[in-house]
């Protein structure tokens, strides 16, 4: 451990020095200096838009600034090379507010992203699950997340706190920088890491600190940086701050044309007001009486006694005018409540006799339309409302927001702009606007104030109270207890059910940890999200495991040699080509994208392969290795030049064919002799075939396993996360369009040996097959999620598909129906499973 006296010696680890950058005409950040030491927990504060988020991308290297100068760890930074990759090897590492995981991949990938460690070659994946397992009962002591759990099978405090943990396991950390660790984990959760960040701390690391729960900071941070508007107002330690300082600081505006810090003597230019209103009353809340049946009031949500713990029977009766807190542990059913009042109670005994507006915490994952501009965000939930065919009337829309946007302090060019253009608190803001612009009489609080300042916290009260008051029923579940203390009362969660009730004027914390921990005294329960396995309850290869089983089943009851090693290998060889397509294609949609171009490729080195590989080997090897290369180029275009995939490939694919013709105007050709007598070779007992398969299908198997099918997953999933991890996004584009053109290339190949001769469209229509096939193996197209075992059964029965029908006597021209109709039934039991699971 390092001693007090060492910490004062050591030089400081980040210095920043008149740093600047602006936005377009926008000012993040300007002429901001600080210094960060090691050893020390420092408090990066202020308001949203302060430019908090700014210095600590400056400091990481997700952005270059435009003037001023970095020093980290005694290195002078050059930021023309200062990437995110370069920050880490310097020993920073940053655990954002929107978190950096790919939902696709489980804890262990998530981790291995992060480390990038030389773990070894074959037991990797055993060592990072080792040493995720250790770091996060490091950080939060009995928590029940198993490496093994995908993160999109966690609660959303669940990954908060895989990405705390992923963070601190570097080890290497010199640096690191946390933007809002504690918005999403209850009040245990948040202690057990304000202790390890203080041990850490002891230990030499100096640790970047972002919040606004501001009896926490206080209590955790030594050094202090407040910002606000893109200034730095104020810095020092904590013995020179308290808690109305630290509010009044905040609270600073800067006048135009006047000093950045508040002057000498004085704490900035609060009110006592403002101090007041900080302060969270609890007197605030005896104003909102609880109404009761004898008053004659009708509630609008009631919820029977299967939401309730048998010590406090239902039902619960909540009516118009209250505000009601739900608390307890995070993850104890306030949100799967949230969820079925939302949808009406359709699966539980609960009763909803008003329509209903949801205000989201998780503004990236269910909030806000990133395309859409403030305003239309705001004013959607009023639309849909709308018949369908009513015309959108530009006035009525300015009208619902006017109402307001005063209240709610959004300024009026602000409405017009992208909101992701928006500071996340002003985000948040759009989202409650749009739930106040609606008709709805419940309005459903997800823990909106999660990330956002002490200011705009304020308004948020304000406005409930005024929307309570108005006749509206407020359900409001929050991370943060003294929230509570706005309601008129509070559903305390156990296990999932309610267990007591605290009227407003009882409302404390010591009452609510008492209720929450009324009858466990752990963490068991955390969150049962934590424990499931993924969003699919079996193997996503099963649905097309079934269908080749019917369509072999039907081929041999038409005739029964089909399951002779001959007929296996006859069936299965004119199988090869599309599986080989469809698993380069399953590489690509891991990226989330669609290559239109594969099926033409396979073509061209079919023709290729029986021209130039026969007459001219070499210089056919040297053409088949160009026509790689040229795929790669391919991947390389469409990230340089933001061509979209499916744009790039159908363009790629007319080039492709182009040159086949050039090589070869008609068909014909002949398969080379070593390749003919390769692919007749007779295999005992297996046939040569299935041995291709099962090495076509492992490969594709052991590359999406590795490290590097890690990355391209992760890259199909959140590619904004991989590149502030510091991974190469144009690399990986790269070569998930080289490996793409190898199989494809193979496919290829595979065709000149089944057909002895080529045809530039012998694949033609192997392309759609190969979408088809990679649906129906259970892969996603967007998200980054595949399934090689899955593909490769699709693929074999939909080329298969064109056997049964022959022995059905069906014309050639159904295949395509016949295929369609599979696919469409595939997809609809796989997606309604997917609803019930």
């Amino acid at each position: 451990m390092v001693t007090p006296d060492q910490l004062v010696s050591m030089d400081a680890f980040v210095t920043g020095s008149g740093l600047t950058k602006s936005y377009g005409p926008t000012v993040a950040v300007q002429n901001v200096s600080f210094t960060l030491r090691p050893g020390k927990i420092t408090a990066l504060l202020g308001g949203n838009g302060a430019g908090k988020s700014t210095i600590m991308r400056l400091i990481s290297g997700a952005t270059r600034p435009d003037g001023g100068q970095l020093t980290v760890g005694s290195q002078g930074i050059n930021f023309n090379a200062y990437t995110p990759r370069e920050a880490k090897k310097l020993g920073v590492r940053v655990v954002h507010q929107e978190l950096s995981l790919c939902s696709n991949l489980s804890v262990t990938e998530n981790f291995f992203l992060e480390l990038d460690q030389p773990f070894g070659h074959f037991d990797w994946r055993k060592k990072i699950a080792e040493a995720a397992k250790r770091s996060l009962e490091l950080v939060f002591p009995g928590n029940r997340i198993r490496p093994s759990n995908t993160i999109a099978s966690l609660s959303l405090a669940g990954r908060q706190m895989v990405e705390i943990a992923r963070a601190a396991a570097a080890p290497d950390l010199k640096l690191l920088i946390l933007d809002e660790p504690t918005s999403s984990l209850d009040g245990r959760r948040a202690d057990e890491l304000l202790v390890y960040l203080r041990k850490r701390a002891s230990e030499g690391l100096a640790v970047v600190f972002v919040g606004h729960r501001l009896d926490e900071i206080l209590e955790l941070a030594e050094d202090f940086l407040i910002l606000s508007d893109g200034h730095l107002v104020w810095s020092g330690d904590r013995s020179e701050i308290d808690r109305d300082r630290l509010i009044s600081l905040l609270s600073f505006r800067r006048p135009v044309g006047t000093s950045s810090r508040p002057p000498d003597g004085t704490s900035g230019n609060s009110s006592p007001e403002t101090d007041r209103e900080a302060e969270l009353r609890m007197s605030r809340s005896s104003s909102l009486p609880i109404p009761t049946d004898e008053q004659g009031s009708i509630p609008i949500v009631t919820i029977g006694p299967n939401w309730h713990q048998p010590s406090f029977p239902g039902p619960s009766k909540l009516f118009p005018g209250e505000i009601v807190g739900l608390a307890g542990l995070e993850g104890s059913g306030q949100q799967p409540l949230l969820a079925e009042i939302y949808r009406g109670g359709r699966n539980r005994d609960l009763c909803r006799n008003a329509p209903v507006a949801y205000v989201t915490g998780d503004r990236q994952k269910e909030g806000v339309f990133p395309l859409w501009s403030t305003r239309q965000n705001i004013t959607i939930s009023r639309l849909v409302r709308q018949n369908a065919l009513d015309r959108v009337s530009i006035v009525a829309e300015r009208s619902w927001v006017d109402q307001w946007k005063k209240a709610l302090n959004l300024a009026e060019p602000a409405l017009d702009k992208p909101v992701l253009e928006l500071s996340g608190g002003n985000q948040q803001k759009a989202l409650l606007a749009r739930a106040l612009v609606d008709t709805a009489g419940v309005i459903l609080l997800n823990d909106p104030t999660r990330g956002v300042d002490v200011g705009v916290k304020q308004e948020f009260y304000r406005i409930l109270r005024t929307v309570a008051e108005a006749g509206k029923l407020v359900i409001w579940y929050s991370s943060e207890d003294s929230e509570f203390s706005e309601c008129s009362r509070v559903l305390v969660f156990i296990r999932g059910k309610i267990a007591a009730a605290i009227p407003g004027t009882e409302i404390n914390r010591e009452k609510l940890v008492a209720a929450s921990f009324a009858t466990h005294a752990d963490s068991q329960d955390v969150k049962r999200a934590d424990r499931r396995g993924g969003p699919w309850a079996f193997p996503g290869w099963s649905i097309p495991l079934a269908a080749l089983v019917i369509v072999f089943a039907a081929i041999a009851s038409f005739n029964p040699r089909a399951f002779s090693p001959f007929g296996l290998g006859l069936l299965l060889g004119t199988a090869l080509p599309l599986v080989l397509i469809a698993l380069g294609q399953m590489f690509v949609v891991g990226r989330s994208e669609i290559d239109l171009s594969i099926g033409a490729f396979a073509g061209l080195t079919n023709v290729i392969s029986a021209t130039l590989l026969v007459k001219q080997p070499l210089l056919g090897v040297i053409t088949l290795l160009l026509s790689l290369c040229g795929y790669g180029i391919l991947g390389w275009i469409i990230h340089v030049r933001r061509i979209p995939a499916i744009v790039a490939t159908l363009g790629a694919a007319f080039v492709w064919t182009g040159i086949g013709y050039i090589i070869q105007a008609t068909p014909g050709g002949s398969a080379p002799d070593w390749l003919a007598s390769t692919f007749n070779l007779n295999v005992p007992i297996v046939p040569l075939p299935i041995w291709l398969l099962l090495v076509a299908g492992g490969a594709a198997f052991l590359i999406n396993r590795s490290r590097f099918g890690v990355v391209q997953r992760g890259f199909g999933n959140n590619e904004r996360a991989m590149t502030e991890l510091g991974w190469p996004a144009l690399r990986s584009h790269v070569r998930t369009y080289v490996l793409n053109g190898a199989f494809g290339l193979a496919a290829g190949i595979c065709l000149t040996a089944v057909n002895t001769a080529s045809d530039i469209n012998a694949a033609a229509s192997y392309t759609l097959l190969s979408i088809a096939a990679v649906v129906m193996g259970g892969c996603e197209l967007v998200g980054g999620r595949i399934e090689p075992l899955g593909v490769v059964l699709a693929a074999i029965t939909l080329s298969l598909l064109g056997t049964l029908l022959a022995f059905l006597r069906l014309s050639s021209d159904n295949i395509a129906a016949v295929q369609g109709a599979i696919l469409l039934g595939i997809v609809f039991l796989r997606t309604t499973w997917k609803k019930k699971t």
